[in-house]
């Protein structure tokens, strides 16, 4: 039987890499081009394989699809279009365009790596408005623990293509908090670009010091900020706003870096005994 399930929820700038931008639009913002980040794609197979060897279930919540299908239909070629369309509802139907494209890419570097540790992988598309109507949040559970009963690590992702709404979400953040309270999950482990949490802005400020426990969201929220990335949507706002939706419910989350994935198995069975990043205590 099962020990529990535990969530891997990784950001776009931690599941791929970027490349020089060729094109610029949003007011002038660069479109990023980016492709899949095979060594830290690796490293979540791993993870993934470690856990399941000792008895945990493992939910891949996965970013980067948008950004995958603009460096796939090629940046400058899509300049034209996307400027010209910029504040005009369209833009929002060319980024779920965009979405589609990219997935594709996304579930077959999964497939791909995942594979080479003989597990397969299933892709589970939800949105916000899903999980919040008891019929479709009924039927993802069941398809979830079916994926699991077949031995598939399901890789969930926003349904991006079918409701605008889920663009207006920080970077799947709060979509995996959905996810691990509906599934009752053990663990959320939030992989970002930044170590964890905190007293202050890092980039601003070289005294800041990271936030090892909280115990009390409210004494933390003034220092969570939104994203300053080129390729994500989710700031560290959006992973504090996750992690209270999870400790709420009976969920324990880390935030921790993209550095400290190869350590997430061993932190789970106790061998690690410091937290990775900062850790939301229930």
């Amino acid at each position: 039987m099962a020990k529990g399930v535990i969530i891997l929820k990784i950001g776009t700038s931690s599941i791929t890499k970027e490349k020089p931008a060729c094109a610029t639009n949003l007011q002038g913002k660069p479109i990023v081009n980016v492709g899949i980040n095979y060594q830290v794609l690796n490293e979540l197979a791993q993870v993934a394989a470690h856990l399941r060897q000792q008895g945990y279930q493992v939910i891949i919540v996965s970013s980067g699809a948008m950004g995958l299908g603009v460096t796939k239909l090629g940046a400058e070629n899509l300049k034209d279009k996307l400027e010209a369309t910029c504040d005009s509802p369209d833009l929002v139907s060319f980024k779920q365009a965009l979405t589609s494209v990219g997935q594709v890419d996304l579930i077959n570097a999964y497939e791909t790596v995942f594979s080479n540790y003989g597990t397969h992988v299933g892709q589970v598309l939800v949105t916000h408005k899903g999980l919040d109507d008891t019929e479709r949040n009924e039927t993802i559970h069941r398809t979830l623990e079916k994926l699991f009963a077949l031995d598939i690590v399901p890789i969930i992702n926003a349904n991006d293509a079918v409701t605008s709404a889920e663009l207006e979400y920080g970077d799947n953040d709060s979509l995996s908090a959905r996810v691990a309270v509906l599934i009752k999950a053990q663990r959320l482990f939030v992989i970002s670009e930044a170590d964890g949490l905190y007293d202050d802005d890092p980039r601003l400020n070289p005294e800041a010091k990271i936030i090892p426990v909280v115990k009390n969201i409210d004494e933390v929220r003034g220092f969570a900020h939104e994203s300053t990335s080129t390729a994500g949507l989710g700031g560290m706002k959006s992973k504090v706003e996750a992690a209270e939706i999870c400790v709420q419910n009976g969920v324990a989350v880390d935030i921790i870096g993209v550095d400290k994935i190869s350590q997430i198995s061993d932190y789970v069975n106790g061998g690690v005994k410091q937290p990775l990043g900062t850790q939301f205590e229930i």
